[in-house]
């Protein structure tokens, strides 16, 4: 038996449906904003000449209709084409967020920029450090002095391995005191 589960149109099935509201929509905030009445069948072909454009393009190009179109002697509204040439000015936004935060006006008191190579140096030290540390922990648990970890009969495996841990943090402590690590 077949799924009686209507299923939902794809996204570009609804952005289509609704590109000749938003076409309508523009159209008549732009003929507001230049004090002139558009007719229904000239806001229907501009839904005709526009309606291949993305929102974002449709909304750049209307919004640069109403900052950049000069009225002349009798054009009073910009045609679809020139609409059209504005839309497609528009590029999406391709900044990285973490460079937007980095780029915002408010930094912490005493924040520097990092220089080129700056951040691969860091990045690196920090591998070495942890190399070491991971070194120093294979040498410690290998070594006579530690010996054996402490463990009880009714230890599960995840308790005994915390008992290491505990027990090779403490001796590296020691170590570390006494200058021989």
């Amino acid at each position: 038996m077949a799924d009686s589960k209507a299923k939902g149109k794809p996204s570009s099935v609804n952005n289509k449906s609704k590109m000749p509201e938003l076409i309508k929509s523009f159209v008549g905030q732009l003929a507001m904003g230049l004090g002139v009445v558009i007719p229904a069948a000239r806001t229907l072909l501009y839904i005709r000449a526009l309606s291949d454009l993305t929102e974002s393009q449709l909304a750049h190009g209307f919004e640069k209709a109403l900052q950049y179109f000069k009225p002349e002697f009798g054009k009073t509204f910009p045609l679809p084409a020139e609409i059209r040439e504005w839309a497609y000015e528009w590029r999406p936004q391709t900044i990285d967020p973490s460079r937007a935060i980095l780029d915002r006006g408010a930094k912490p008191a005493g924040w520097e920029q990092l220089e080129p190579g700056e951040l691969e140096q860091w990045q690196q030290e920090a591998r070495e450090r942890a190399d070491k540390i991971a070194a120093d922990i294979e040498t410690l648990s290998k070594s006579d002095q530690l010996g054996p970890p402490t463990t009880r009969g009714d230890d599960s495996p995840a308790e005994a391995e915390r008992r290491r841990i505990a027990q090779l943090e403490a001796f590296w402590k020691r170590n570390k005191q006494a200058g021989e690590v």
